[in-house]
């Protein structure tokens, strides 16, 4: 190494190699420089797998990784079924995961018929226009 090199990994200007991962089953990222031969230690870098259902009747997520097997929990996945009335008589509407069997409730939801003016009967229209005349 000459001078110039020398002066430039002693200033801490290196001239790095790639990075590459430390050992066969480890995860970790190394390099070293082409001068000097120092080495600097890099973060972990996973080969994660496709987050998976481990459980039939769970809808929580794992995945594992490649090189160091390293296990993490990923969020819960819910596979929801379609909105239904909860009852013939109800305007509320629930939703069950097909995993896990849990409900969610939704927004009511009402189906109005068309508006329709009704007449009146006539016992009804006397009582009105009585209470009208007392007052």
């Amino acid at each position: 190494m000459g001078f110039f090199g020398n002066l430039s990994c002693a200033i801490g200007i290196h001239s790095w190699n790639e990075w590459n991962y430390e050992k066969e089953n480890s995860c970790k990222l190394k390099r070293s420089c082409q001068r000097c031969g120092q080495e600097d230690i890099g973060e972990e870098k996973h080969v994660w797998n496709d987050l998976v259902y481990p459980l039939i009747d769970s809808c929580k997520q794992e995945r594992l990784c490649q090189r160091c097997k390293k296990h993490e929990i990923g969020e819960e996945k819910h596979v929801w079924g379609n909105w239904n009335y909860k009852a013939q008589d109800s305007c509320k509407i629930e939703r069950v995961c097909e995993r896990c069997k849990i409900y969610e409730i939704g927004e009511i939801k009402h189906i109005w018929s068309e508006w329709n003016y009704e007449i009146a009967d006539q016992t009804t229209q006397e009582k009105t226009n009585d209470r009208i005349l007392k007052n």
